[in-house]
């Protein structure tokens, strides 16, 4: 007897297409015909690989007794909360996949960990929040806007007894819009997987160069899937230190 494997979702497979097809075209716009072909290999290799990517992200769930994963049918965010954002233009959930950001964390031009507080905007079910406290970063926290992941992304810390070991002791979730949230005041690293449109994203970048005009350190910013890339490129505060085809990362200039 033959199986036959349910189709995917049109909607979803159209949508995945169009991204594809932005990120290609932003590159050939912003950094030229060859970055843009080995962004669209990379895009392809990745696809090629994820049976074995999903495979590593499942392992590291297993190994933490978490659930950070994406579900077949994630809950529709509440119309009243999308109502209280400062713009509407979030992205739906999807999880950083557990080896693009060990590469990123081994990127990051931080002396040692310990001396940084992470952040997470848009930290969905918390995966990143418990990678980084096994990094080592002296405070992990997650900003959510989606009440559900806010709180799945609270129980997953809880519950994998790895927080007990991180150097704070302690993952904080925050349940909110990231256009408001105010950095802490110590050296920062923020950490970005398109969580959110560019009306957004502007609004953090002026948060950004606020609390760095006020209380000048450290600050890095590591943006996976860069689709709005050109907003952290306007600012005055920020310089770009890497790019790749998968990520970028911005340091601040008034350190």
């Amino acid at each position: 007897m033959t199986v036959k494997t349910p189709p995917i979702a049109p909607a979803r497979s159209f949508r995945k297409a169009r991204r594809f097809l932005h990120a290609v075209r932003r590159t050939v716009r912003t950094r030229g015909t060859v970055a843009a072909i080995r962004l669209a290999g990379a895009l392809i290799a990745e696809i090629l690989l994820r049976p074995v990517t999903r495979r590593q992200d499942r392992l590291m769930d297993q190994r933490l007794g978490t659930g950070t994963g994406r579900s077949s049918a994630e809950p529709v965010l509440d119309p009243a909360v999308v109502a209280s954002a400062q713009h509407r233009d979030s992205v739906a959930y999807s999880p950083t996949p557990v080896h693009q950001f060990r590469k990123i964390l081994r990127s990051l031009p931080i002396p040692t960990p310990s001396a940084f507080t992470f952040v997470d905007l848009g930290c969905g079910k918390g995966r990143t929040l418990l990678l980084a406290a096994e990094y080592g970063f002296g405070r992990v926290v997650g900003v959510e806007f989606d009440p559900t992941l806010a709180e799945t992304a609270r129980q997953n810390a809880a519950g994998c007894g790895l927080v007990a070991r991180s150097t704070a002791g302690v993952v904080e979730v925050v349940c909110g819009d990231a256009a408001r949230y105010e950095f802490p005041l110590e050296p920062t690293v923020v950490f970005l997987f398109n969580p959110f449109g560019e009306d957004t994203l502007r609004a953090v970048v002026d948060q950004i160069e606020q609390t760095l005009a006020l209380w000048p350190r450290l600050f890095v910013v590591a943006y996976f899937n860069p689709m709005h890339e050109e907003v952290l490129e306007g600012s005055t505060t920020l310089r770009a230190t890497m790019r790749n085809s998968r990520w970028c990362i911005y340091t601040s200039m008034t350190a």
